[in-house]
């Protein structure tokens, strides 16, 4: 999993790229955990992720709870059939 943030004065952007696997799950967790202390508005772009398993799907999941607005965006075709399969694109604000 490769993961990409820049900000800007308005938001922080954070790209996934890859596999959101549980071999990633907690360095990734820890990478937007950081991006998150330090923004007002965090996007995640999920255009490049190509697999995922319920460690990746627990850690999207959770985002959202934090206390600033998170957004995703640009979701790729696998994953959003996986989560269009698993009734979970309302959870994470996308559209059906």
């Amino acid at each position: 999993m490769a993961t990409q943030i820049t900000q800007d004065e308005e938001r922080t952007l954070v790209q996934l790229s890859g596999a959101l696997t549980i071999m990633d799950a907690l360095e990734t967790r820890d990478q937007l955990a950081l991006a998150v202390s330090t923004a007002k508005r965090v996007e995640v772009d999920l255009a490049e992720v190509i697999e995922i398993d319920c460690a990746g799907l627990q850690l999207l999941l959770t985002l959202p709870r934090e206390s600033i607005p998170i957004a995703f965006s640009q979701i790729s075709d696998p994953l959003r059939d996986l989560l269009k399969h698993l009734n979970l694109l309302p959870n994470l604000g996308l559209e059906h």
